[in-house]
């Protein structure tokens, strides 16, 4: 079975820690075998400055000769000039072995993870990640650097050491050593309780390193909801659990070196004692002579150092080895399909195919389930349903930013998976929603797509979007600095950027996902018509939740659950029941032109809440027998037969109003309150809505400003929740409509509903009221029918939902 991206390879987990260090140490193998010759050289001449000192005791002190204690003398110090000249190259060589392990090691982490699949930072935290790249290499550093020398020059002058007290007198030698299997014991017991201390340690700190990341990036939410004392405990017990074993691991080391050095005053007791028996207690011609009993005792007194320094050296090589492990974690991590090396770009129609395609991501549910469409060369394709419901996972499987876990993708009829990868993706464009940008100039951020793109190409990529005169006008243009070091960006602008930058790549297939979803109404309606004539005759996947973008794509593909419900052209998708799905976006995003909720009053909680509470209303309805109509009882009635008259206390507010006519005597607009019985306040406004949606998306109305509607069509009733100001140009003619809903506790509900049309000097009344009286209707039917297909299990299974999403407001 063939690994996956993300997954360890076959020879993941082989080899231990110190197998791994040699590995990544053999590329410096000839600087490392020269800096042991240098630790050689600087361990024998620790081992002959003892001798030194026995000759002075033993003749200089008994002969007086003064020639000869000024050789020793001019003797020890060109010995100790050359242990520091010895000590200074093998130190010179560790410290540039070390940093050069360190930068290889990081260059190679950081490729490993760029070439790594989107799953797999799903999956794995950046701080986690980066403490990776940055800590555990930077550990690796400091024990080649600092401990792996001692360590080394600690192992040689044991052995020189050893091999010369055992020389000199080896019962003396054999008394003051017979403790060190004490020390190898206490070594090897400790070992592990180490390790596993210090891994859990570099654990625990690559945890709270990964949440101190997320709550900076987080801070806007952090400070809005007043979390700041929450996370201040959270990341005081995350970097509490690295503190714990960080100290229970640094316990058992200081437990190590106690051990030593009572072990250490041991033999050394035991070296006194039988040394001054040798030296005073046996005859003349078998004593020890002084002389070498201060030789013995100054090698013992290098000796048990030089064995606490193996051991805290063998410790230090232990704690490193966790991260070396942590390090081939990544490093035996299979990356993405290795590419080809060539630079171009694939040559695609732009014909894409999905083929019984599922994804899921790692144990998880299936987000995706047996899908299957096709777009054609050329088309625009809009990509749309709720919220979760797997739009940017399906995009994202085209330019293989993930994988299906079953069936293919298919791009001219090639399964993508077979296609070189780089050259792939270099001939689609994304544009995603959260608009990203890289600390550096604004020329670099959009160059980032195309680097050797045109200043020229630049400058007409960003007038397309709009973007030009703004840039152009800063004080250093395209040379400003953006990002967290520099100039600071509205979301939407972000997103402009970000959307410039993916058509000055030319793809071959743009990927717009939520592009624009930050962008002002207004300004979306004029940037996408300019992108998709930009990209006509090429492939483009629009994903949104607006549905007056639907009238500039080709096919629709609806996802509900992960599956596809409908996949057809725009002019047989059903926009009201799409609308009405959007309605907790369009609230979440209000446009300019709609007047703020009263004040106390409840907000319309979305698709979820209006179906919901058309469910209740039908059920209890049907109950009590306030249902308009069952089947076959008579037909509901029209807008056109329920037209009334303002109530006299609101006609002051609004222009004077004839009761069957849309227009006044004097060619003015004429407004209309329009009775709406068996509606509650949530149904009402999402009829209002709706209906301002399909004006949109079918007719191209797009959001006016109060005072501009104002002038032309007065001023509505008051209490209207909500109120949409609604304007559409066709050649010199502005057409206007405002739609308005207003509930009450004891009265039907009721739709405001006017409309006007300026040509030159002149107002008139708008001829598209007909079509919006018919857009009320239907919008009413389909509550009525909604209402009636309910039953008992689905008004569960809606409360549910509800709870889920709004739990404060169920």
């Amino acid at each position: 079975m063939a690994t996956q991206s993300g997954q360890a390879g076959p020879d993941a987990g082989h080899g231990s820690s110190m197998s791994r260090l040699m590995t990544l140490l053999r590329p410096y193998r000839v600087m490392l075998i020269l800096a042991v010759l240098l630790l050689m050289g600087l361990t024998a001449v620790n081992i002959a400055i003892p001798q030194m000192i026995s000759i002075v005791f033993d003749e200089v002190f008994q002969t007086g000769d003064w020639l000869l204690l000024f050789t020793v003398l001019g003797t020890m110090l060109g010995l100790y000039v050359l242990r520091n000249l010895l000590y200074f190259g093998g130190k010179s060589i560790s410290v540039s072995v070390g940093e050069d392990v360190c930068f290889d090691l990081r260059k190679r982490l950081f490729e490993r993870l760029q070439h790594m699949s989107l799953q797999y930072y799903h999956e794995n935290k950046p701080g986690e990640l980066s403490s990776r790249v940055m800590n555990d290499s930077y550990v690796i550093q400091q024990f080649i650097q600092n401990e792996l020398p001692t360590l080394i020059q600690s192992v040689l002058l044991f052995s020189g050491i050893m091999v010369t007290i055992y020389v000199m007198n080896w019962q003396l030698a054999l008394a003051s050593t017979i403790v060190l299997p004490l020390h190898m014991l206490a070594f090897i017991y400790l070992r592990r309780p180490i390790k596993k201390a210090s891994s859990a340690a570099q654990r625990y700190l690559a945890d709270a390193t990964g949440n101190l990341i997320e709550k900076f990036l987080g801070v806007e939410v952090v400070k809005g909801f007043t979390g700041e004392v929450r996370e201040n405990q959270a990341f005081e017990y995350a970097i509490d659990l690295s503190r714990r074993s960080e100290l229970r691991g640094q316990r058992f080391h200081v437990l190590q070196k106690v051990l030593a050095d009572l072990l250490v005053g041991l033999g050394m007791m035991l070296l006194i004692g039988f040394g001054a028996y040798q030296v005073m207690g046996r005859p003349a011609d078998k004593a020890l002579a002084p002389g070498d009993f201060i030789a013995f005792f100054w090698y013992i007194g290098m000796l048990y150092p030089t064995v606490i320094e193996m051991m805290s050296g063998s410790a230090k090589l232990t704690r490193t080895g966790a991260s070396v492990d942590r390090v081939y974690e990544v490093l035996d991590l299979i990356p993405e399909e290795e590419d080809d090396p060539g630079d171009g770009v694939l040559p695609i129609r732009g014909e894409i195919r999905f083929e019984g395609v599922t994804f899921a991501y790692q144990d998880g549910k299936p987000v995706l389930q047996d899908i299957t469409f096709e777009v054609q060369p050329g088309q625009v394709c809009a990509i749309v349903g709720p919220s979760g419901s797997g739009k940017t996972t399906l995009v994202s499987l085209v330019p293989r930013l993930n994988e299906p876990t079953q069936g293919s993708v298919l791009i001219d009829g090639m399964d993508n998976r077979q296609m070189p990868l780089r050259r792939l993706r270099r001939a689609v464009g994304v544009a995603f929603q959260e608009a990203f940008l890289f600390s550096s100039s604004i020329l670099e951020n959009l160059r980032y797509a195309h680097p050797e793109a045109s200043r020229e190409e630049v400058e007409a990529a960003m007038k397309r979007i709009g973007l030009h005169d703004f840039v152009a006008n800063l004080p250093r243009g395209y040379d400003t600095v953006v990002g967290d070091e520099g100039l600071s960006l509205s979301r939407g602008q972000k997103q402009m950027l970000t959307l410039a930058r993916a058509i000055l790549k030319n793809p071959k297939v743009l990927i717009l996902d939520e592009a624009t979803a930050s962008i002002d109404v207004a300004k979306e309606a004029t940037i996408i018509p300019v992108v998709l004539d930009f990209m006509k005759g090429k492939t483009t996947l629009l994903i949104t939740h607006r549905p007056e973008l639907l009238r500039h794509v080709d096919k629709v593909v609806h996802l509900e659950g992960g599956r596809v419900v409908y996949d057809g052209p725009t002019a047989g998708f059903d926009v009201v029941r799409f609308a009405a799905g959007q309605v907790k976006d369009l609230e979440s995003h209000p446009s300019t032109g709609t007047e703020p909720a009263p004040k106390g009053s409840v907000p319309n909680t979305g698709a979820i809440l209006g179906i919901c509470t058309a469910i209740v209303l039908g059920l209890l309805c049907s109950t009590s027998g306030r249902v308009w109509a069952a089947e076959g009882d008579a037909k509901q009635p029209s807008v056109a037969q329920t037209q009334v008259q303002q109530a006299p206390e609101e006609s002051s507010k609004a222009q004077p109003t004839q009761t069957e006519s849309t227009q006044k005597v004097d060619g003015q607009p004429n407004g209309r309150l329009l009775p709406i019985p068996g509606m509650s306040r949530g149904e009402l406004s999402e009829l209002v809505q709706v209906v301002a949606t399909r004006l949109s998306a079918e007719l191209g109305y797009r959001t006016a400003s109060i005072d501009q509607a104002n002038r032309v069509l007065g001023s509505a009733p008051e209490g209207m929740h909500p109120l949409i100001n609604l304007i559409r140009t066709i050649d010199d003619t502005n057409r206007y409509i405002q739609l308005g809903g207003k509930s009450f506790v004891s009265q039907p509900g009721q739709v405001w509903l006017v409309g006007g049309q300026v040509a030159g000097q002149g107002v008139s009344a708008n001829p598209d009221l007909k079509l919006v009286e018919a857009m009320i209707d239907q919008a009413i039917k389909a509550n009525v029918d909604r209402a009636k297909a309910v039953t008992p299990a689905d008004l569960k299974t809606a409360r549910i939902e509800l709870s889920y999403i709004e739990a404060d407001r169920c």
